[in-house]
């Protein structure tokens, strides 16, 4: 889950929410990870607005403990004013198990005959590791 705020074209603010499903798959303590992800986004506000679907990829280098790197993703969804679909490209830093995360990305939407840039700067909690962190500390409280 991630909370921040999207930026239109015209600098109008708006509320910015996502809500999204991944899998982090690596193969050493320190390397690639790639992310993939499904999603739902909310941005509310005067002029960013709408309900979007959305389906990713992200390429993260680094640690559990620690990792940053670029994703993509393709959005679909109710722009208020019509269908909307487009691309999503991020710049993304997880830390503490991936269960802390930031999120600056730039969505590119066509609604119609209008051509829609929103700058969205999210922060996310993943609250599964933090999940496992608490049952297994409570297992050695026992």
């Amino acid at each position: 889950m991630a909370i921040g705020n999207a930026v239109a074209g015209s600098l109008d603010s708006g509320f910015a929410f996502d809500a999204r499903l991944g899998a982090l798959r690596y193969h050493r303590r320190r390397g690639l990870q790639l992310w993939p992800e499904l999603g739902v986004a909310y941005n509310g506000g005067p002029a960013p607005g709408g309900t979007y679907f959305t389906a990713g990829l992200a390429a993260l280098y680094g640690t559990l403990q620690f990792s940053g790197g670029v994703g993509a993703s393709l959005v679909v969804g109710d722009a208020r004013t019509g269908l909307g679909a487009g691309v999503r490209t991020s710049v993304v830093l997880q830390t503490a198990l991936t269960s802390l995360s930031v999120d600056l990305s730039h969505q590119y939407l066509s609604v119609g005959t209008e051509n829609r840039h929103e700058f969205r700067a999210t922060l996310g909690i993943n609250p599964i590791p933090l999940i496992f962190v608490a049952t297994f500390i409570r297992g050695i409280v026992r």
